[in-house]
């Protein structure tokens, strides 16, 4: 499937920019999940489920914890490589 979001030339050309040509990061993964963290909170509060919220989120505490605590959020493309042991 060439028309799904990991072929997407958008992704690729952040992924490279960022990763591969030592791009400065936009937005840190340490700098996201403070936001996430706000998120949640604000939810819980409110007593609203956030199914998709709560999954993804535990991608990018994945990225953390492998090590991308520095990088640009793009890098949670990473983690389900790192998650397999690659």
């Amino acid at each position: 499937m060439d028309t799904s979001l990991p072929t997407a030339p958008a992704l690729h050309a952040m992924t490279r920019a960022v990763h591969d040509e030592g791009g400065a990061p936009g937005v840190t993964a340490t700098v996201f999940a403070k936001d996430l963290e706000i998120i949640a909170g604000f939810a819980t509060g409110t007593g609203t489920p956030t199914p998709l919220f709560a999954l993804a989120s535990t991608f990018y505490a994945a990225a953390l914890a492998q090590g991308h605590a520095d990088d640009d959020t793009a890098c949670v493309h990473a983690v389900p490589r790192g998650l397999a042991g690659g």
